[in-house]
């Protein structure tokens, strides 16, 4: 029964970030996760922009895939990170910078069904963490070469790309291709097939409504190392300091609006009680005029009688 196999050459060429200067002369590498397997670049010079120039091949078997098409569909449930680290002069490292996203629309940009896609030069926007030291943005420029091929023997035909990756001249090995290299239980020359893995099986319709992929197939995550412990923790730590120093900015902000209302609602008071003195005070000066008024023609009618008195 052929299974269904998925792999991806990428082409790291530059990091750059212009006017962005390190703060520490430690080197720097760039890490890329993809189908539950983590891979790094060569150390690189603390300087902006990073050539790395180097080439990083990932592959993936899916044994209950039916059709070549399938894999396109569930590549949206694997996840691609790339990560700048830094590394630290008191051990560890820390993290600068970093992207994610589901490795269908990452490997095809361009909406389609095709089992190939071969892209030029591309460029993408890493995201700043705390630790990175500038404000101007840093992009990742590279090409990739997704493949996706019907194959017997996965196992066979990863032995016969890495050793066609050997003979090229630009072929440098990596710590797995060394000689104090220890293979794990999981590597693919080790594995022992299964009864659903030998050709005379045929996985039903069930079988494939039935599949459930696990975390790290679904979302290509590993295990934290300490030293990233130790950065998660701190940017933890600082989004607590800068969400109180938030808190304690909008409780200053309300209060300055708060007293601000209140010193407007002062005023207020203040100019209406003004105003209310001052009509007292005219309505006090009309009773008075109106008074003394009264009183003058009280006195001409009193003149006038005595003068017709008189007369």
């Amino acid at each position: 029964m052929p299974r269904v196999r998925c792999v991806v050459d990428l082409k790291l060429k530059a990091v750059k970030a212009p006017g962005v200067y390190f703060l520490s002369r430690e080197d720097v590498y760039l890490s890329v996760s993809l189908f539950g397997h983590n891979k790094r670049t060569r150390l690189l010079t603390a300087d902006f922009p990073l050539y790395v120039q180097q080439e990083l091949v990932f592959d993936k078997t899916y044994y209950s895939a039916v059709l070549s098409s399938e894999v396109l569909d569930r590549l949206r449930d694997e996840l691609i990170v790339f990560e700048l680290v830094q590394m630290s002069r008191y051990g560890g490292s820390v993290r600068l910078a970093s992207y994610s996203a589901n490795a269908r629309d990452f490997l095809f940009p361009i909406p389609s069904r095709s089992l190939y896609h071969s892209s030029e030069i591309r460029e993408i926007p890493l995201r700043r963490l705390i630790d990175f030291p500038g404000e101007n943005p840093i992009w990742l420029e590279f090409s990739s070469v997704t493949d996706i091929t019907e194959t017997v023997l996965p196992e066979v035909d990863s032995v016969l790309y890495k050793s066609s990756l050997s003979s090229s001249p630009l072929y440098k090995p990596s710590l797995t291709d060394s000689l104090a290299y220890k293979p794990r239980l999981t590597d693919s020359l080790l594995y022992r097939p299964s009864m659903t893995d030998s050709p005379l099986y045929r996985p039903t319709v069930t079988d494939t409504l039935l599949y459930r992929p696990t975390v790290p197939e679904r979302y290509g995550l590993r295990p934290l190392t300490a030293s990233e412990r130790l950065d998660l923790e701190r940017t933890e730590r600082a989004l607590e300091r800068s969400r109180s120093m938030e808190k304690l900015e909008l409780e200053h902000l309300r209060a300055l609006n708060k007293s601000r209302e209140l010193a407007k609602l002062e005023m207020e008071l203040e100019t209406k009680r003004r105003e209310r003195l001052a009509r007292e005070q005219l309505e006090n000066n009309l009773r008075r005029s109106q008074a003394r008024y009264l009183e003058d023609l009280e006195m001409d009618k009193l003149r006038m009688s005595r003068r017709y008195m008189y007369l």
